[in-house]
């Protein structure tokens, strides 16, 4: 179960979390006219490897945050939503959580809490129609054994 809570974070993370570190990182990058090809060398990774980050295809980048607030000359808050990030370190992984993103790690437990209920309740009522259907079909064939019972007397 644990593992599947972890699964089901990294995947929040790659589409939460990462969404709006890195559209500032993009954002920072042409408000100072900077070239991928430069921001990419002064981290260490190429330009190949860098779009990636950019697109959202890697997710173990967070190490390199602070030389990116570096190179692109902001602070390390500012760079991750200027908000009041909490910084989580577990076994080597960095991760970042803000205000905003708390909410939606609520919400989105939220709405998978709604949807098991809604279908705890489908499953519910299809037990019920099932033993409805099961109760018309015992009937039916009482009913078809008695006629069968009176055309053969």
């Amino acid at each position: 179960m644990l593992k599947k809570i972890g699964l089901f974070l990294t995947y929040l993370k790659l589409n939460m979390l990462n969404d709006w570190i890195l559209s500032n990182i993009r954002r920072l990058i042409k408000q100072k006219n900077l070239k991928m090809s430069y921001v990419a060398s002064r981290i260490g990774v190429s330009e190949g490897e860098f779009s990636k980050i950019l697109n959202g295809y890697r997710i173990n980048y967070y190490d390199k945050l602070p030389l990116l607030s570096e190179i692109l000359e902001v602070d390390f808050h500012e760079l991750v939503d200027n908000s009041n990030a909490i910084l989580l370190h577990d076994e080597g992984q960095i991760s970042f959580f803000t205000e905003q993103t708390i909410k939606q790690f609520e919400l989105t437990i939220n709405s998978k809490d709604v949807t098991i209920k809604a279908l705890e309740e489908l499953l519910s009522l299809e037990r019920e129609i099932k033993e409805t259907y099961i109760k018309k079909y015992q009937n039916l064939k009482i009913k078809f054994t008695e006629l069968e019972k009176k055309k053969l007397s």
